[in-house]
C-alpha cells in the first residue's frame, strides 16, 4: 500500500462527510462494483432457489450469505482507491483466499448480527488481525466510529425494505385491470413461478443498496485511520519532499530564469510612459481639511449611487380607529397567564442560582492551593508510580545516561555529538521530574512533558524546562543545533533547576513521608 498511489483526497472528515465518500466510491466505479456482485451472488441466488421452495427461508439464506458477498465488493475498492481497480476474473480468483483468510465464519455465525459490519469488515479482510490484536485494533476504531457503523446498517436496513416494498407495489400497479391476481395469496401459493418472481425483487433491493452499505463503511474505515494515523499529513509531507528535492535539482536554472525575469520587467518599466506616470503617483494620501460630508453629498448626487425609487404596495384597511378599545379582550385571562409566567420565570431564576452557586463551591474547591495539594496526594498515594523505560523512543534507563548529567552532556557536544549532548538534557530532565512523583506513559510527545510538569515546577523552573524543550524539538525535527552560548545556558538551567542536591533530597523524603 502506497498513499501516494491514493485516488481520494485524505482529510479528516465528519463521519457521515465518510458516509458520503464512500457513496461517491460507487459512483466511480459502479460497473466494476455491480459486475463483481453479479458475477458473485446471482449464481448462489439461484441455486438457493431451485434447493429451496419455501419463499420466506429462500430469501432469509440470501439475505444471511451478504457477509460473503461483500468481502468480494471491499476487495475491489480496497484496490481501486490505489488504482488498481480489479476486473470480475480476478476478484473471482481471489475469493477462496477471502473466503478463508478474513474471519468470514465468524460473519456467518454470531457476528452475522454485529450492527458495525460494514465498518469493522476491512479489519478482518485487509489488515489480516488475528485473536487479542484484532479485538484491540476493533476497539480502538470503533471508539469513535462504531456508532456511525451501526447507524449506517439502520439506515441501509430500512433503505433495503422500503425499496422491496416499493418494487412490490410498482409490479403490482403496472398489471393490467384485465389480470385479477391477488398478489398475496400468490405468494403464499406453493408456485416457483411467483417464488422467484418475489425473491427476484428481494434479490434487487439488496443489489442496489448493498454496494453503497459496503463503500460507505469502507469509507468510515478510511477516514478513521486518517485521523488516527494522520495519513493527510504524511501525505502532504512526502510531496513536499519531493518539492523540495525537485527544486534542489534545478536551482541554477530557476536563478537564472529569475534574474532574466527581473531584467526584462526592469528595461519595459523604463520605457512604458504610463509606468512613469505610475512610479510618480503618490499612493494613500488625501486632503486632511476637505469636507466630509460635503464629498458624501457629492458622492451621492451621481447617478450611479443617488438613485430614488417609490414603491407602492397594498395594506390591509383597519375598520376601527386605533384609540378605540377593544370590548371583547379577555383582560382577567392575560392577568392569569402572567401571573403563572412570573411563578415560571421565578423558579427558573432560583434554579440558576443555586447551580451558580453550586458550580462556584466547587470551582473553588478544586483551583484552591490546599484543596488541589490534598488531591494531588491523595491520587498519588492511590496510584504506584511506575517509571517508564523510554519516552516517545528515548531511553530512560539508567545505563543509558551518564552519572553527571551536565558534565556528559558538555563532553558529547565538545566531541561535536550535538543531538546526543542535548539528548542527554532532555532526558535527565524527564527522570528527574519521575522521581519527584510525575507520572508519565510511554508515548507522550514534548508537550505531554510540558503540561504534566508545569504544576510541579516553580515559574523559573519552568521557563528552563521549555526553553530545553523548545532546543531539543527544533534539533530533533527541524536539525537546527542550539549556539554554543545556549546550549551553555541550557547546561545552566539544567544545573540550577534539575540536579537534585543534599538539601532537595531532604525536602523530597519529607514531602513523601507527610501525611
Amino acid at each position: 500500500m502506497q498513499l501516494e498511489d491514493l485516488r481520494i483526497a485524505l482529510r479528516p472528515r465528519r463521519p457521515w462527510e465518510a458516509v458520503d465518500l464512500g457513496l461517491t466510491l460507487v459512483q466511480t466505479w459502479w460497473p466494476r462494483l455491480f459486475g463483481v456482485w453479479f458475477a458473485v451472488s446471482l449464481p448462489l441466488f439461484l441455486l438457493i432457489n431451485l434447493v429451496l421452495d419455501d419463499p420466506f427461508w429462500s430469501v432469509l439464506a440470501l439475505w444471511w450469505l451478504k457477509p460473503l458477498f461483500d468481502r468480494a465488493l471491499l476487495h475491489v475498492l480496497s484496490r481501486a482507491v490505489f488504482g488498481a481497480t480489479p476486473g470480475v476474473r480476478d476478484t473471482l480468483r481471489a475469493l477462496p483466499g477471502l473466503v478463508w483468510n478474513s474471519g468470514l465464519f465468524w460473519h456467518l455465525t454470531l457476528g452475522r448480527l454485529d450492527f458495525a459490519r460494514s465498518f469493522r469488515l476491512p479489519v478482518y479482510q485487509l489488515e489480516g488481525l488475528k485473536g487479542k490484536a484484532r479485538r484491540a485494533r476493533l476497539q480502538v476504531l470503533g471508539a469513535r466510529g462504531g456508532g456511525y457503523g451501526a447507524g449506517l446498517t439502520t439506515i441501509c436496513l430500512h433503505l433495503e425494505a422500503f425499496l422491496y416494498v416499493g418494487l412490490f407495489a410498482l409490479g403490482y400497479l403496472m398489471l393490467p385491470e384485465s389480470i385479477d391476481i391477488d398478489p398475496f395469496e400468490a405468494l403464499a401459493e406453493d408456485d416457483g413461478t411467483y417464488q422467484l418472481l418475489w425473491n427476484g425483487l428481494a434479490y434487487l433491493a439488496m443489489s442496489v443498496i448493498e454496494p453503497f452499505y459496503v463503500a460507505s463503511g469502507f469509507g468510515l474505515y478510511l477516514n478513521r485511520r486518517t485521523v488516527l494515523e494522520a495519513w493527510d499529513l504524511e501525505l502532504d509531507l512526502r510531496r513536499m519532499a519531493g518539492r523540495l528535492q525537485a527544486l534542489r535539482s534545478g536551482a541554477g536554472i530557476n536563478a537564472v530564469l529569475a534574474i532574466a525575469c527581473s531584467a526584462l520587467l526592469l528595461l519595459t518599466l523604463q520605457t512604458t510612459p504610463a509606468a512613469a506616470k505610475l512610479v510618480d503617483t503618490p499612493v494613500g494620501t488625501y486632503d486632511r481639511t476637505a469636507d466630509a460630508q460635503a464629498e458624501i453629498r457629492e458622492v451621492f448626487e451621481d447617478p450611479a449611487f443617488g438613485r430614488e425609487r417609490t414603491y407602492t404596495r397594498w395594506v390591509p384597511k383597519n375598520d376601527r380607529e386605533e384609540d378605540e378599545p377593544d370590548d371583547d379582550f379577555d383582560f382577567k385571562g392575560l392577568v392569569d397567564f402572567a401571573n403563572t409566567l412570573g411563578k415560571i420565570l421565578e423558579g427558573l431564576g432560583w434554579a440558576l442560582a443555586a447551580a451558580a452557586i453550586i458550580g462556584l463551591i466547587v470551582y473553588l474547591l478544586r483551583h484552591s492551593g490546599p484543596v488541589q495539594e490534598w488531591l494531588d496526594t491523595w491520587r498519588d498515594r492511590r496510584r504506584e508510580v511506575v517509571m517508564p523505560k523510554s519516552v516517545s523512543g528515548l531511553d530512560l534507563e539508567p545505563e543509558s545516561l551518564p552519572p553527571d548529567i551536565v558534565a556528559g552532556a558538555r563532553s558529547l557536544w565538545a566531541e561535536g555529538q550535538h543531538r546526543r549532548a542535548l539528548s542527554v538534557l532532555y532526558r535527565g530532565a524527564i527522570v528527574e521530574m519521575l522521581t519527584r512523583g510525575m507520572a508519565l506513559p510511554e508515548s507522550a510527545t514534548e508537550g505531554d512533558v510540558l503540561r504534566r510538569a508545569e504544576p510541579r515546577l516553580g515559574s523559573d523552573a519552568f521557563t528552563g524546562l521549555r526553553q530545553l524543550v523548545g532546543s531539543w524539538q527544533r534539533l530533533a525535527y527541524a536539525h537546527r543545533a542550539p549556539e554554543p552560548g545556549e546550549f551553555e545556558s541550557l547546561c545552566g538551567i539544567y544545573s540550577l533547576h534539575f540536579v537534585v542536591t543534599a538539601d532537595d533530597e531532604v525536602r523530597h523524603a519529607q514531602q513523601a513521608a507527610s501525611p
